[in-house]
């Protein structure tokens, strides 16, 4: 995993990324930022991570199977990986697509109760702030935003200290989204 400054610089702009960009927009750019968290956890995991990910040619599936036969990512994390390669190739092959409720239900279904229920709640917080966004959309930005660091947490040591970091950095959003500064 990347330093704790460079960390906090890839999560701002995956919110920044998540929030500002049209449907396939988000869908393309999430896909490229869980596969970098991928990459880091084998990273991490590996004893020569070079052997693997070095050169040209690992995909985003690779990298997924391969984290979750090292156990780097649970049941949990995978199918929504999974889901989220197969919305991603979707959108790919067609320029019209529109998020839908069908995409947001095949996110979220491998998850376990708890963590949905902590989406709606994000969901309501987000149009709550009057973040412009149809209800589709909503609840894909509070799904992406919530299972970012979610997943991250299983690849630092000091899960708690990077809890405290997300919770105050998800403030300073707020913070600045309220007070009319860029995200």
């Amino acid at each position: 995993m990347p330093e704790n400054r460079l960390w906090r610089e890839t999560l701002r702009d995956f919110m920044r990324s998540v929030s500002t960009e049209d449907d396939t927009g988000m869908v393309i750019r999430a896909h490229l930022y869980f596969e970098q968290l991928l990459g880091w956890g084998l990273e991490q995991r590996l004893d020569k991570p070079e052997a693997v990910l070095g050169g040209q040619g690992v995909t985003y599936n690779q990298k997924l199977r391969l984290c979750y036969a090292l156990s780097i990512i649970d049941d949990e994390c995978y199918g929504f990986l999974r889901a989220l390669g197969k919305i991603r190739n979707s959108f790919g092959h067609d320029l019209g697509r529109q998020l839908t409720e069908d995409d947001i239900v095949a996110l979220v279904s491998p998850l376990r109760k708890e963590l949905r229920n902590q989406f709606e709640v994000m969901q309501t917080g987000i149009q709550a702030e009057g973040v412009p966004m149809d209800f589709p959309r909503a609840k894909m930005t509070a799904v992406l935003m919530g299972m970012m660091p979610f997943m991250a947490f299983g690849f630092f040591e000091d899960k708690e200290h990077y809890v405290e970091e997300i919770v105050a950095f998800h403030q300073q959003l707020r913070d600045d989204w309220n007070d009319g500064r860029d995200i």
